[in-house]
């Protein structure tokens, strides 16, 4: 992450029970551990869900992406 973003996310950290993000870019299609995990740790935000838009075009994929405190079914 980058520096700017990661001091964003410790100010509103405590605050957050759910983060809904648009135009999410995630690199790594294999269990999502790139920037999916960076920022589920960093918010303390173990739940997330995504409906992947994947292109030719680009590695990985870019979707909506919600993270949340408690589980979403």
């Amino acid at each position: 992450l980058i520096p700017e973003m990661a001091e964003w996310m410790q100010g509103i950290r405590d605050s957050l029970d759910v983060l809904c993000l648009q135009e999410f870019y995630e690199p790594d299609l294999s269990g999502m551990q790139g920037s999916t995990r960076a920022i589920s740790k960093a918010l303390n935000l173990p739940y997330y869900y995504t409906n992947p838009i994947v292109s030719d075009s680009i590695p990985g994929f870019m979707s909506l992406m919600i993270f949340s405190k408690y589980p979403i079914h």
